[in-house]
């Protein structure tokens, strides 16, 4: 258990919410550890998609999941969302696509923290200017992690086609340049490892050393559910992944930038921590309720209601809610967890 996550929801609970938000989080703590079908408490964090267009073609990324029919979430739809849950802490405005296109994203952080919300996303960096930065910087944003899948131009541009190196570079300079002392956003780095990079982390570290960035976070890639990406996925034995971990905690100690990996590499089987339906939800643009933001997040492939003539209070313990937590404690989870990154990772881990 990571105590300081546990402090973390605490904290946020008694701010938001005083005595009712520490009986939720109360409630929330019965619940992932009885994991029931019905769930009693309101839900903790959520992720809600503000867009699905995006100015890239990463090789990341899965083209399908971005053909849908709506593009866009608006102000009034979000703020209709938001209203349903009362005792959220934590919120993610990301999706598939680039929230910097949603030309409501800096109002959407403003409702979110007069809520007293703790608010992020990731963002590929290429659309940053004067403006937009210091948009994100004045509307309360906690985090912003910038996705870096490369150090080097080569590997950056094979990875996030469309994009400069150089100019991403430049603009994301930028905005810490404007950031300058504000102690918020916190910026971090992301970086989703595959076949094409897994070489090029320790030049990744030392452009985040550049750019001003504290931490590097390192994830592993997943398929959205899908197989049309299985070929980028990296192949890496644990052993060589090991080894290769134990340089870059020294080059991180050389750097002055902290790595965090989103998985336990040292685990040779996958257990399963993940507990998404028993606290968070992910919303799409449409307003599809589904599991998660991994391979849970494609309407397409699974979803478990839609706001649009029901609350996300009947979905929440719909029949779709109650069977998918069932088939995930089984030993036979549902076909979209396995293989999923997220499998292993829990909420307090």
């Amino acid at each position: 258990m990571n105590i300081g996550k546990v402090i973390h929801y605490l904290n946020q609970g008694c701010q938001k919410n005083g005595f009712h938000g520490l009986k939720n989080l109360m409630q929330n703590y019965w619940v992932l550890r009885r994991e029931p079908e019905v769930v009693s408490s309101e839900i903790l964090t959520a992720i809600i998609e503000p867009t699905v267009r995006c100015n890239l073609n990463c090789i990341t990324c899965s083209d399908v999941t971005r053909g849908r029919t709506k593009k866009d979430m608006d102000f009034s739809e979000f703020e209709n969302i938001l209203d349903q849950f009362p005792y959220l802490i934590k919120l993610a405005l990301q999706g598939v696509g680039e929230p910097l296109l949603n030309r409501d994203l800096s109002r959407m952080i403003r409702l979110v923290k007069e809520r007293k919300i703790y608010v992020y996303f990731n963002s590929n960096g290429t659309l940053l200017d004067d403006e937009n930065s210091n948009q994100l910087i004045q509307s309360g944003l906690d985090l912003i992690n910038f996705s870096i899948d490369g150090g080097t131009k080569e590997v950056y541009e094979k990875i996030r086609k469309g994009a400069s190196f150089e100019e991403f570079r430049r603009r994301v300079k930028r905005f810490m340049e404007i950031k300058g002392a504000h102690p918020l956003p916190e910026t971090h780095a992301w970086f989703v490892l595959n076949q094409y990079n897994r070489e090029d982390i320790l030049p990744t570290l030392r452009l985040v050393r550049d750019l001003g960035i504290s931490k590097l976070n390192i994830q592993r890639m997943h398929t959205w559910g899908r197989r049309d990406k299985q070929g980028v996925v990296s192949d890496e034995e644990q052993l060589k992944l090991k080894e290769r971990k134990e340089t870059i905690a020294i080059v991180s100690q050389e750097t002055g930038v902290s790595v965090e990996w989103l998985w336990d590499i040292e685990e040779e089987k996958p257990i399963r921590r993940c507990q998404a339906p028993w606290y968070t939800t992910y919303i799409t643009v449409e307003g599809f309720v589904t599991p998660c933001c991994v391979h849970g997040s494609d309407p397409q492939l699974i979803h478990l209601g839609q706001l649009n003539g029901n609350t996300f209070k009947e979905i929440w313990n719909g029949r779709g809610y109650r069977e998918f937590r069932k088939a995930l404690k089984s030993d036979e989870p549902p076909s979209i967890c396995r293989d999923c990154p997220a499998y292993s990772q829990g909420i307090l881990t």
